[in-house]
């Protein structure tokens, strides 16, 4: 908190908040307004997205959210490993579940 209070526009300070509260206090609702800031500052932050992304899929069950997130950050780096990964996922899923609603 304090690297945001000597620079409110570091979206990385932003991205890094959101990551703690996800991970270590589990404060979801937290951690996704951190990590919105950090895309609004910066939009083009591939791993801001990821972090996004991966928080509106498992926490939210927000799958179309997540889907343009992770969408967003292979956008700024198309080899951006946990978006790639979380969006493969995601994808096999759904397509998964269409198939099996299809029987």
């Amino acid at each position: 908190r304090r690297a945001i209070e000597i620079d409110p526009e570091d979206a990385y300070a932003y991205n890094n908040l959101g990551l703690l509260l996800e991970n270590h206090r589990q404060d979801y609702n937290g951690a996704g307004k951190h990590y919105r800031k950090a895309t609004e500052i910066d939009p083009n932050d591939a791993n801001a997205h990821s972090n996004l992304g991966a928080l509106l899929e498992d926490h939210r069950q927000d799958y179309d959210g997540a889907k343009a997130h992770y969408f967003k950050a292979l956008k700024v780096d198309s080899n951006h490993s946990a978006a790639r990964k979380n969006l493969n996922a995601l994808l096999r899923r759904e397509q998964q579940q269409q198939q099996q609603l299809a029987v």
